[in-house]
């Protein structure tokens, strides 16, 4: 049987180099090196060996996800859409997809909501909006409307009178007719209705 003869520390200090009889064999991390109870001198079965070398895989791609899903939060769908851009095995998918989920990593709820939120911050959009952006993202309309239920949001009324605000002081000076015409079409860009932006621009004339 096989022997480990050299296991040598990686640049990435949670892995190891496994040497059987004098030659790279594959690489684990430490906590498998513990778990499968490796040492210099241990010999390995080929079945071993192959467990070994296929967990080794799992562990690179689970290594390779987890930086990039703890950069922002992301949706099942992005996820699935970065196994497959990585051309990963479908066995190895489901797999690391079980493990992120099992450390709370895979949460669709709590990525709408942050998407909510985000948007509700630093790009005010009305409800169709998010629901549409959260749609092409793979969240379940349900869960969108459980994230609104839970997420402290304002009417699309509120929001396009927030937006608006930003942009009148560049428009008030024009003729109303004009103002109106470029508030319009800049409120229209961002997805308000026009009974909406209406109701916005005789607010803000209203107030002038």
């Amino acid at each position: 049987m096989p022997q480990i003869t050299r296991i040598v520390q990686q640049k990435d200090q949670n892995r190891v180099s496994v040497y059987l009889d004098g030659k790279f064999a594959f690489g684990v991390t430490l906590e498998s090196l513990l778990q499968n109870n490796l040492s210099v001198g241990k010999e390995l079965t080929k079945e071993q060996v192959a467990s070994l070398i296929n967990q080794s895989g799992q562990d690179k791609v689970f290594s390779r996800v987890l930086r990039f899903v703890t950069s922002r939060p992301h949706s099942e769908k992005e996820i699935k859409l970065w196994f497959k851009k990585k051309k990963v095995d479908e066995v190895v998918q489901g797999v690391v997809l079980n493990r992120l989920t099992k450390l709370g990593l895979v949460d669709d709820l709590a990525f709408a909501k942050w998407w909510i939120e985000t948007r509700t911050v630093f790009r005010p959009k009305p409800q169709k909006i998010l629901k549409y952006e959260l749609r092409i993202k793979g969240i379940k309309d349900e869960i969108t409307e459980e994230a609104l239920g839970q997420t402290e949001t304002q009417t699309d009324l509120e929001i396009a009178i927030r937006v608006a605000e930003k942009r009148w002081p560049r428009l008030k000076a024009l003729p109303e007719k004009e103002a109106r015409k470029k508030l319009a079409e800049f409120l229209a860009r961002r997805g308000f209705s026009w009974g909406t932006i209406k109701e916005v621009a005789d607010k803000l004339y209203t107030h002038t």
